[in-house]
């Protein structure tokens, strides 16, 4: 994977997320109930996140001390609902499932010497 990909990704994440928003205050008259159901499967794959003390990613110098954790498997299955059913809720309830076929989890430190 390139990161010309992970910049049109983002860009398509951001795109979604402005066609869910509104620009401007909630109005009851124009409120309508929906469910948005989301499903990712992914196949043969390698998911690489940085993982720091409290995820911060050191980019200030050239010995950067980011350490790295792997996913990677057969089959990565993730589905979770986002329920906009009622009009301005407290709490909107996030459930979401992931399943994973033969994976494994690993954890990638950068050395220094």
């Amino acid at each position: 994977m390139n990161k010309s990909f992970i910049i049109i990704f983002f860009i398509c994440v951001q795109d979604l997320l402005d066609d869910w928003s509104t620009k401007g205050p909630p109005d009851l008259l124009y409120f309508v109930p929906y469910t948005w159901k989301i499903k990712l499967l992914l196949k043969h794959y390698e998911l690489l996140t940085p993982t720091n003390e409290f995820n911060w990613i050191d980019t200030s110098s050239t010995n950067q001390e980011n350490a790295h954790m792997a996913l990677c498997g057969e089959a990565l299955n993730l589905s979770f609902d986002l329920p906009y059913t009622d009009f301005l809720p407290n709490v909107v309830p996030f459930n979401f499932d992931i399943m994973v076929s033969d994976g494994q989890l690993l954890k990638c430190l950068k050395i220094l010497m």
